[in-house]
């Protein structure tokens, strides 16, 4: 299929009278773009979003909430906290709030973003669930 797109692709460029394509180069960045973009989109977007699907929800309350929940996870407890382990279905909240309290000058690093933060929250959260 592709393969009929690219030359398909080429055809109509070749024929348009407006579309010109300056050298070789040109035309291998055109084909490379056309072979390559299915594959390449995927794997942009779930760089984008790299929380796993069921966990957008909390993903954005941590980013809605971030200012709260990074006072919280500093003293141990909180409302947010609290309201972000429900989410989670945690059974042993305590043990949870503990450790982001134990690791809080890991997690909330100078020169991280809140994306990479809420991310490191989730996989915290999804390592200690599955102990």
């Amino acid at each position: 299929m592709r393969i009929k797109l690219i030359f398909l692709l080429l055809f109509i460029l070749t024929i348009n009278s407006s579309a010109k394509i300056d050298g070789i180069s040109d035309l291998i960045k055109t084909m490379l773009g056309i072979t390559f973009m299915p594959t390449i989109l995927p794997l942009y977007t779930t760089i984008q979003h790299n929380a796993p699907r069921p966990y957008f929800k909390q993903k954005k309350f941590i980013e809605d909430n971030f200012d709260d929940l990074k006072e919280e996870i500093a003293k141990g407890e909180g409302e947010h906290l609290d309201t972000l382990g429900g989410m989670f279905n945690l059974k042993d909240t305590n043990r949870w709030k503990l450790y982001l309290q134990t690791n809080f000058e890991e997690i909330y690093q100078e020169n991280k973003r809140e994306n990479y933060i809420a991310n490191e929250i989730i996989d915290i959260t999804m390592r200690l669930k599955k102990i």
